[in-house]
């Protein structure tokens, strides 16, 4: 028999790990078996037991209805030439269960409207929990090495799943309190993070990568994404997904737009191809494309000025990319003013215009516009109908 302090600790951690909302920890788990092994151990008290008069037939209660026993679909059969499970097995049982059972309402839901999202046309989809089952290459072992040696937790840096290059990995910062996704594609990395109490509808990163190869066409793109929940317990879940994006087709615009959308198009911006905003009565655009290089760029094109400022997908979506344009007099070369057209990237990679003016002023005769826009040398451009020659 235990003595009553154990016995009042041994009821608290069994309500802890198999109670309805139970949430026991590993330290928990482990001292809950102590105790239960120790009470077997304990001879039972010596005492005679009070007798009990028989009850009468009608005092009799009724035998209980019979109630789907989880536990019994979870545990081996006895039969012939099978052991029958020692006592010690039970508490290991037990925890078994009940992390099954804390997270069947999470996982059941969650599978079902993530895969259900993903669509007919996906490639492949991965649904995981952290495994530490997960094998990694020689590369992506210093890869982990590189993440550990990053400001995350000690310890925390945990790969999720893993499809052809795509890896996606868990990490925690300031001792768990923001979470965080990183996507691996190749050499390209993604990361987001944010507090656990902001997480609400989960983390996502999504990196755009090369169609093979075609021919003649321009390449087209597809998408490798990540998506991590957590669960009741706050655990993460991630999905690990690859599709084919919807080619930019110019018939979703209209005039002039659509002209120069089939012009955009020719130049291998076959998809994600979108007017974010205006500048100067023409559009401001946005589109991926894959560069001489083989890999994604994400470019924004100003046509008012006719330029271009691309960067790798990954770096845009994190930095923006910008577009400076510099107003001269044609007749001194003092500057008028300066606009900034900069494309940000929500956290879920949708594109919005942020217009800065500084210093208007009014342009006299002969104002041009001066463009600054990496890489290169400024560009001159004569505003749209003007006479240069005055």
């Amino acid at each position: 028999m235990l003595p009553e302090n154990d016995a009042d600790e041994l009821r608290q951690l069994q309500r802890r790990a198999y109670g309805r909302d139970g949430a026991a920890t590993e330290g928990e788990l482990r001292r809950l078996r102590e105790l239960e092994d120790a009470r077997r151990a304990s001879p039972a008290p010596s005492s005679p037991a009070p007798s009990v008069p028989a009850p009468d037939d009608d005092s009799r209660p009724a035998p209980p209805e019979p109630a789907a026993d989880v536990a019994s679909a979870a545990a081996p059969v006895v039969g012939e030439g099978t052991e029958p499970p020692s006592d010690s097995d039970v508490p290991r049982r037990r925890e078994i269960l009940a992390r099954t059972l804390r997270r069947l309402p999470v996982l059941v839901p969650v599978v079902s409207v993530l895969l259900l999202a993903a669509g007919v046309g996906i490639g492949w989809a991965v649904f995981a929990p952290p495994s530490p089952e997960v094998t990694l290459t020689a590369v992506q072992q210093d890869r982990r090495d590189a993440l550990a040696a990053a400001d995350f937790d000690p310890g925390s840096v945990v790969p999720l799943a893993r499809e052809g290059d795509a890896l996606a990995w868990y990490a925690t910062r300031e001792e768990a309190g923001i979470r965080c996704l990183i996507l691996d594609v190749g050499a390209q990395s993604q990361s987001t993070c944010l507090p656990v109490d902001s997480i609400g509808r989960g983390l996502s990163a999504t990196i755009p990568v090369p169609m093979e190869d075609s021919g003649d066409t321009p390449r087209g793109v597809e998408a490798v994404s990540a998506s991590m929940l957590l669960s009741t317990t706050g655990e993460p879940i991630v999905t690990l997904e690859r599709w084919p994006m919807t080619s930019s087709s110019p018939s979703q615009f209209a005039g002039a737009e659509r002209s120069r959308a089939e012009e955009l198009a020719g130049e291998g911006f076959v998809s994600s191809l979108e007017i974010v905003g205006s500048f100067r009565t023409l559009p401001v655009w946005t589109g991926d494309r894959v560069s001489d290089l083989g890999t994604v760029e994400k470019c924004l094109i100003v046509d008012a000025v006719d330029a271009m400022t691309c960067a790798a997908s990954t770096a845009a979506v994190e930095s923006g990319l910008e577009t400076r344009i510099d107003r001269v007099d044609g007749g001194d070369g003092a500057l008028i003013g300066t606009s900034t057209l900069a494309a940000r990237f929500t956290r879920w990679q949708t594109p919005y215009l942020v217009i800065t003016e500084a210093s208007p002023g009014k342009g006299g005769p002969g104002e041009i516009v001066r463009v600054e826009a990496p890489p290169g040398d400024p560009i001159v451009v004569e505003p749209p109908g003007r006479d240069p020659d005055g």
